[in-house]
């Protein structure tokens, strides 16, 4: 029987080895995907990613128990995503959060930084953190991602605002800026690390967006209709994939 590829899917191998030839082992999760769903078997070849930029291709050599294991055949080095977004989106509710990591993750995003602003409703449970994690590494995987983007816990705004220090340019989202948009804000070439702020449902407070100028941040508009913060991220995130 003819051996199968399976190109149109991506695997996550979260640690092992990673060289040429080296044995991996998958995850039950996606042994049993790899098995059950796509009824790989021994001697097919599958696609994999470390989640760091490293694409493999793996020969599956046994899926006896719960742990497919395989062989490293060819190993690719992809290019992060330029430039290197980190979105600090306010917290919302429910399935409108699940929405943005889902989104920005097949966009390419880098890292999302929840922030509990001053109009947030509710907060984010360990066991919410951790499905938006998975949706992370499911989107990775499908959209042929190499990146898998970091989801940290939530920050306080204070703290949110401590860490704009590493970033080449901090852009906010803010509905009353009067003629910035965000289209015609000027990036330099090359590599360059972007903090986006998004504000929650009621955006910002005067008081937020003063401190987020007071750090760097160059304020934007995404034109005259009030979009929805779900809405307001993806929009700027896809904008600023026009400088890759």
């Amino acid at each position: 029987m003819e051996n199968k590829t399976q190109v149109h899917y991506r695997f996550y191998l979260r640690s092992g080895s990673t060289g040429r030839g080296d044995a991996v082992r998958f995850s039950e999760d996606e042994s049993k995907h790899m098995v059950s769903s796509l009824r790989m078997g021994k001697g097919d070849l599958v696609g994999a990613t470390d989640g760091k930029g490293s694409v493999f291709k793996v020969e599956i050599c046994d899926v006896s128990g719960k742990r497919a294991t395989g062989r490293i055949l060819e190993i690719k080095e992809e290019r992060r995503p330029q430039p290197e977004i980190h979105l600090f989106p306010g917290m919302i509710k429910g399935s409108h959060m699940d929405l943005v990591v889902e989104k920005c993750a097949e966009l390419g995003v880098a890292g999302i930084w929840p922030v509990y602003t001053e109009r947030v409703v509710g907060r984010l449970s360990p066991s919410r953190l951790e499905r938006l994690r998975r949706i992370a590494v499911e989107t990775m995987k499908q959209s042929l991602g190499s990146y898998l983007p970091g989801i940290s816990a939530p920050f306080s705004f204070e703290d949110a605002l401590g860490k704009l220090r590493g970033f080449d340019v901090t852009l906010a989202a803010w509905v009353d800026e009067p003629g910035r948009t965000l289209g015609k804000i000027e990036l330099r070439p090359g590599p360059m690390k972007i903090g986006l702020w998004i504000g929650p449902e009621g955006g910002f407070t005067d008081r937020e967006i003063s401190a987020l100028v007071d750090h760097g941040a160059l304020t934007f508009s995404l034109g005259d209709q009030r979009l929805k913060a779900e809405t307001a991220a993806l929009a700027s995130v896809a904008i600023l994939r026009q400088f890759d």
